[in-house]
């Protein structure tokens, strides 16, 4: 069963004893459960032990990167014998000024509706109805517009 906390004993490298086991699985198998496993230690300890310790943080980040560059040099690996998918995606990944696919919106039209809308609400808020009453439930709402239709079809007109 695994430790539910480290204990607190170095060995001669400044290393908890569970620390170098969990690094050395991590860093080949890029497993955290498996690397907590082997080790003989929670998961919730390892994080619990990565917030308090700054140097067994660098250490995992660089049991990590070691991970993933075992991963990606299979990849390129894999992408040169037969994976044109995966060519591409390491390409874009590696060379994204030159591969990746750009997409841009210009919007070249005007803001005159958005400003016939507010001003056909504030018309509506303004004025009163048969009744002498100001229109309720007029008014903009936290995602747009949340009124009434305007009633006197003059919407946008003068």
């Amino acid at each position: 069963m695994a430790s539910l906390t480290p204990k607190k004993q170095h060995n001669g490298n400044g290393h908890l004893p569970w620390e170098e086991t969990f690094l050395a699985v991590f860093r080949k198998e890029g497993n955290i459960r498996k690397a907590c496993e082997m080790a003989g230690i929670s998961r919730q300890a390892v994080y619990a032990h990565r917030e308090k310790s700054k140097r067994f943080f660098r250490d995992w980040e660089d049991a990590k990167d070691d991970a993933i560059d075992v991963l990606e040099a299979e990849a390129f690996r894999r992408a040169k014998k037969q994976s044109d998918v995966l060519l591409i995606f390491l390409l874009k990944s590696h060379r994204p000024g030159v591969y990746r696919e750009t997409v841009t919106n210009d919007h070249t039209g005007s803001i005159e509706l958005v400003q016939r809308i507010r001003h056909s609400i504030e018309r509506a808020v303004a004025k009163p109805n048969g009744n002498g009453r100001h229109k309720a439930g007029v008014g903009l709402g936290p995602v747009g517009l949340d009124s009434a239709p305007d009633t006197d079809g003059m919407a946008g007109t003068d």
